[in-house]
């Protein structure tokens, strides 16, 4: 299942952690989440994908940004699974 939705900002050279939850239930297996980048510039590095599974039987997907820029950059997660 293929996501764009949430968006992001992270200060210059900070970290965020992202994720997603899937409401359907279920294990929707491996997800990778990525960088959707809407600034002129700058450059992300995702690291640290990890699934969290919830009591109610619900998945979260998480991953860890680090701005590696200067200055404030902005985007959308972005992702799927592994066909």
């Amino acid at each position: 299942m293929a996501f764009d939705t949430l968006h992001f900002t992270i200060a210059a050279n900070g970290v965020a952690f992202p994720g997603i939850r899937f409401f359907s239930g279920g294990d929707h297996g491996a997800q990778y989440i990525g960088a959707h980048l809407t600034e002129d510039s700058g450059q992300v590095m995702v690291d640290q994908q990890r699934v969290q599974k919830q009591p109610d039987g619900t998945f979260n997907y998480f991953a860890t940004f680090h701005n590696m820029s200067d200055h404030p950059i902005g985007g959308r997660l972005t992702g799927g699974g592994f066909v």
